[in-house]
């Protein structure tokens, strides 16, 4: 949705050039955020406490949670339901209005079960988680975006044989 990412540029383009400037860097807010995170969650006293809060709520007694119990169909059609009308309720009017040519209440949410329903496809998620990690990777380690994990071996190989 190309006004979703519109919208979100032009909040954050505000918040940076604004005459208040509260996303710019040094800022009161970054300066405030800064410090409180520096003194209240960094603090080395109190560290040891959030981490052990977080692993016992991730991990409760001390192993992992217990599994999903999978959705009966008519559950996995009332879910699909659900989330096609909280993303509707989510839209302001005029949006909702303009996306679906003022169609009405029935057509609107039948077109987002169907936009869902992309989403039930093994194959599409497969690929789909696939292209996440691999983002990530690469946001994480740049030289693997040009030649990939291969060219980056090589290249270490290369820097083993000239030091011996």
């Amino acid at each position: 949705m190309p006004w979703l990412t519109t919208m979100g540029s032009y909040i954050q383009w505000l918040l940076i050039c604004s005459s208040w400037k509260v996303g710019y860097t040094n800022s009161r807010l970054d300066r405030l955020l800064s410090h409180h995170i520096r003194t209240k969650v960094l603090d080395p006293a109190r560290l040891p406490t959030i981490l052990l809060l977080i692993r016992t709520n991730m991990f409760p007694n001390n192993s992992l949670g217990p599994g999903r119990v999978p959705p009966t169909p008519q559950e996995a059609l009332e879910l699909r339901s659900k989330c096609a009308a909280s993303i509707i309720a989510a839209l302001p009017p005029i949006v909702v209005k303009q996306l679906f040519a003022n169609s009405k209440n029935e057509d609107v949410h039948k077109q987002v079960q169907d936009m869902l329903d992309v989403f039930g496809d093994a194959y599409l998620n497969k690929h789909l988680i696939v292209a996440i990690v691999d983002l990530v990777v690469v946001r994480l380690f740049p030289e693997l975006e040009s030649g990939g994990i291969n060219a980056v071996l090589r290249r270490d190989e290369s820097r083993q044989e000239v030091r011996v």
